[in-house]
């Protein structure tokens, strides 16, 4: 197996331990993979990081990579901004903070982007307009944007 693999392989079985507090060793695999050039890498350490662990210093990392566009993949994007959006509903992060961040995606990008249909989709939940199971069966492809919420 190449060592790409090796670490997806790795990254695949961490995933699926619930854990809030992950040890040394993991917390640096999984930071380090946050920057990997191979992008299922870096999903999985986005779930990992963001979904699973909801550790501040991660879910910081996801604001500054999505607000200066450094992650490349729409779908990485969407993920770390759920993340951020899952961690205020588990009261982890301040949601008035969160709230005014994903305003300002939206206000900086085209509303028919994933990045943008995101970012409106995490001010709904936040906000209580959007249940879970709304969330769970949502089509980012039929979403539009209402820029009424970006005000």
């Amino acid at each position: 197996m190449a060592e790409d693999e090796l670490l997806l392989e790795r990254l695949y079985k961490m995933s699926r331990v619930l854990t809030a507090e992950p040890d040394s060793s993991n917390y640096v695999l999984v930071s380090r993979s946050l920057f990997h050039c191979d992008p299922e890498i870096r999903e999985r350490a986005i779930f990992i990081g963001g979904l699973r662990w909801a550790d501040p210093l991660i879910l910081g990392c996801f604001i500054g990579i999505v607000t200066v566009g450094q992650e490349p993949v729409d779908d990485n994007r969407r993920l770390m901004i759920e993340s951020l959006v899952s961690a205020v509903l588990r009261r982890r992060l301040d949601a008035a903070s969160i709230e005014e961040w994903l305003r300002a995606v939206l206000r900086s990008n085209d509303s028919k982007s994933l990045l943008a249909k995101s970012a409106y989709i995490g001010l709904l939940r936040i906000q209580g307009k959007m249940s879970v199971s709304e969330f769970a069966s949502i089509d980012y492809d039929g979403v539009s944007v209402d820029s009424s919420l970006v005000s």
